[in-house]
């Protein structure tokens, strides 16, 4: 019988706190709009939208012992996702995230509030070598502290595991400029990869290309650059191309970019090629701009379907 596919998951979990501007926003006031509350996590995000698409997922995080994360667990466990393999502690508050959205539902700015997600130790994962080495694909989000991902990095390499991992913010990318030539696959936004190239993105889609080019010299396999409305890059030895976005009406961006790594990598776990699970990714990612929340309830394997059939 052949193998059932598994994901593990490894970052965060958090409570988002999203505020939505009814018209355009002023600075420096208080501006009227509206004010919600959900489950989120970059890490935490990718395995529900894995576990709703029907792909055996496990995600290892922390959490901490206070109503937030009664609230996250059960909402994470209810999705599919395999969460007994995460840490819970009391030493810190339940990671939180704060978003400021402009009238349009673009993500204007934002505060993280992650410290518990240090309790994600390379002497924690080690206890959780098991479940790593079980896996056909690991997934990083860049919030785990740099020598757990380092310990993890290894792991793959060692064990032939395709790492993929989420830069989350242009701070973090950062932190992954010496794990380059040990990640199969990076999913950084355009100033994210300006970050991880050491160039800026000039001359429309030429840049883009030269910045593809300047990660796969530092050891990428695959350098997948999200551009927003305009779609996204993939720069690979053997392939480089432009893949466009579907057209939508925006209720919310965040959780649009998890999204896009989950529909991916569950692309990858049916064994589709790289350029088709990024089109994969990309209906994902559609659907999920058409939420407020960051995985759409909605999402499975036949509403995946259907949107790759409105794209053909």
């Amino acid at each position: 019988m052949e193998k059932e596919p598994h994901v593990v998951v490894v970052g965060a979990i958090n409570m988002d706190i999203k505020g939505k501007s009814f018209k355009t926003l002023a600075p420096y006031t208080s501006n009227p709009g509206k004010i919600e509350i959900s489950a989120g996590g970059v890490g935490r995000n990718v395995a529900e939208n894995l576990a709703r698409l029907k792909i055996k997922t496990s995600l290892i995080s922390a959490v901490s012992k206070d109503p937030f994360s009664d609230f996250l667990v059960r909402k994470t466990i209810a999705s599919g996702v395999n969460f007994e393999n995460s840490i819970f502690t009391d030493k810190f508050p339940s990671s939180l995230f704060l978003a400021i959205m402009n009238h349009r539902g673009d993500l204007i700015n934002a505060i993280s509030d992650m410290s518990i997600l240090s309790a994600i130790t390379p002497e924690f994962l080690k206890t959780k070598e098991e479940i790593l080495l079980s896996a056909d694909y690991i997934i990083l989000d860049a919030d785990i502290p740099s020598d757990s991902m380092d310990y993890i990095l290894d792991l793959g390499v060692e064990n032939n595991i395709p790492v993929c991992v989420e830069p989350v913010s242009v701070d973090k990318a950062g932190n992954l400029l010496p794990y380059l030539d040990r990640i199969s696959i990076v999913t950084p936004n355009r100033e994210e990869a300006e970050v991880l190239s050491g160039l800026e993105i000039e001359g429309g889609a030429k840049g883009v290309m030269n910045v593809g080019d300047a990660i796969l010299e530092k050891g990428v396999k695959y350098a997948i650059i999200t551009l927003g409305a305009e779609g996204v890059y993939l720069a690979s030895k053997n392939l480089k191309r432009f893949i466009s976005s579907i057209s939508t009406v925006v209720e919310d961006s965040v959780g649009a970019g998890d999204s896009l790594v989950a529909g991916m990598i569950y692309g990858l776990c049916k064994g589709k090629s790289v350029y088709e699970s990024i089109q994969m990714g990309i209906s994902v990612a559609t659907l999920t701009l058409t939420t407020k929340k960051a995985v759409h309830p909605a999402l499975s394997p036949d509403t995946l379907e259907k949107i790759m059939r409105q794209r053909d």
